[in-house]
């Protein structure tokens, strides 16, 4: 008659329990310890009406927590055993196969603890933290108006920025960052000196902060300030052919701003660390040289990875 009993049928004998914590830990049950790696811990446990006992110890607290166990879903199936009488159950009521414990338990700072689903624990619980953002502008779009002349429309890969967030609710966060970009011709790193004719390039490094929120827990999105000093350069090498210069007077211009504007950004969180997102770093004011009223921006497709402080 097991054929009617759920629990029988689907629960192994053992169940398995992930601990998680906010440091490096030893986490004891059963008289079986293991010590944390990347802040979490795994036991595999027999499945029983037993609560379980476990001692969890790091620098700064040794605290002991009872796992109860509950009825695990494959024994709620046993309601569709109704017709029979209820059968399925009757069959698990005394089977150990009928427990469970949660999957993951999570260990605070302050010794206590709370059971649930890791997304809700870590979007409850992403609080007061502080975290490293490096990120690379793999693909950027400049536009630039030098004096004088006709606004310049430049794009190109690479780049590197560096930048901290602390978080102070759930879903908000402070992030200042520092990061340069630039407008290398080739998609990857290669040595590229070109000769002859015409060059133009330009580059931008720049100083946002920005307060961030957290939408639908897989998007992020950023409005904020920014300070950037951006460069253009120009030159004209003159005719060139199989190595000879045939104009030999080079044309060079070049010109820095400084300008203060807006950061915006957006994000998509991708796994625990990876974010890919596009930011726009529009400047509507140049500080130098001779302060004017005057639109320029940078909008760069950017790979960022998050490493948190003590988490």
């Amino acid at each position: 008659m097991s054929f009617v009993s759920c629990a029988t049928i689907l629960n192994s004998p053992t169940t398995k329990i992930t601990v998680h914590t906010f440091e490096k830990s030893e986490i004891t049950i059963n008289d079986t310890m293991i010590k944390t790696a990347e802040n979490k811990g795994s036991f595999v446990v027999p499945r029983s009406r037993d609560t379980l006992n476990m001692n969890v110890r790091s620098n700064h607290m040794d605290t002991t927590v009872q796992i109860i166990p509950v009825n695990s879903p494959a024994y709620h199936l046993n309601l569709f055993t109704v017709s029979l009488y209820g059968l399925g159950y009757w069959i698990d009521m005394n089977n150990p196969r009928r427990w469970t414990y949660p999957a993951n338990i999570f260990i605070h700072p302050d010794g206590t603890f709370a059971m649930g689903r890791i997304n809700n624990f870590y979007r409850r619980h992403n609080i007061n933290h502080l975290a490293l953002n490096l990120s690379l502008p793999y693909i950027n779009f400049f536009q630039f108006r030098p004096q004088n002349l006709p606004k310049r429309n430049l794009w190109g890969f690479f780049g590197l920025s560096i930048g901290v967030e602390y978080a102070y609710s759930d879903n908000k966060s402070i992030a200042l960052t520092f990061g340069g970009t630039t407008d290398f011709t080739w998609p990857f790193p290669v040595s590229w000196h070109p000769e002859g004719g015409i060059h133009e390039s330009m580059f931008a490094h720049y100083l946002s902060l920005e307060h961030q929120f957290r939408i639908l827990r897989r998007f992020i999105v950023g409005t904020g300030l920014s300070y950037s000093s951006t460069g253009w350069y120009y030159r004209d090498d003159g005719e060139w052919e199989w190595g000879n210069t045939i104009r030999p007077e080079p044309i060079f211009m070049s010109e820095r701003h400084r300008t203060i504007g807006l950061s915006l950004s957006t994000y998509v969180i991708l796994g625990k660390r990876f974010r890919l997102g596009i930011s726009y770093r529009p400047s509507f004011y140049r500080i130098r040289p001779r302060p004017a009223w005057e639109y320029s921006h940078v909008i760069s497709v950017d790979l960022l990875w998050n490493f948190r402080f003590g988490f």
